[in-house]
């Protein structure tokens, strides 16, 4: 018995459950302590089902499909700086850096390592590393900083952006 008890509590109620309690509750006339003793659920979880029922007449989960998936053929590789100025641009309206991640999200993406292929670098990797670059103001101890420092191409590349689920990342 005590592992029976242990394999419902803390596990989501499944619908034939939910219709259960909610026949309880309204035809059987039983409050909701009981029935939250009687399904092993917290009395706001019971509370909850008898408003969503009420208010949208639905018993059921909200579903967790996706809205929407991107085409492979779309190159949907994509950071989320360039996204969100994109969109600012667009539609010229603030958005949140994790608004866009969880649209990313939403639309089948992940964060994943970019596969570089052969001198694979897009003009706008150089001309961000440049800006950035154009940013510092320079005077002699930056310069002499500079002297002693090599650079290579690591810096001025992306490593990581978002790409669709179970897909090799490889940036256009």
């Amino acid at each position: 018995m005590a592992s029976i008890q242990q394999a419902v509590h803390g596990r989501q109620a499944s619908t034939n459950t939910i219709l259960h309690a909610l026949y309880g509750y309204f035809y059987l006339g039983l409050s909701k302590t009981w029935l939250a003793t009687i399904y092993s659920k917290h009395i706001n979880t019971i509370s909850n089902w008898i408003q969503r029922l009420e208010a949208a007449n639905d018993y059921q989960r909200r579903s967790t499909e996706r809205s929407g998936q991107l085409a492979e053929e779309q190159h949907p590789v994509a950071f989320v700086d360039e996204a969100k100025a994109a969109f600012e641009q667009k539609f010229t309206h603030f958005i949140s850096v994790s608004t866009v991640w969880r649209a990313l999200r939403q639309h089948g993406l992940t964060y994943k390592v970019l596969e570089r292929r052969v001198m694979n670098i897009k003009t706008n990797d150089i001309v961000r590393s440049t800006q950035e670059l154009h940013t510092i103001k320079w005077c002699e101890m930056n310069i002499q900083f500079l002297d002693e420092v090599s650079f290579d191409n690591r810096g001025m590349l992306r490593s990581r952006g978002y790409c669709l689920k179970e897909k090799t990342c490889v940036s256009w």
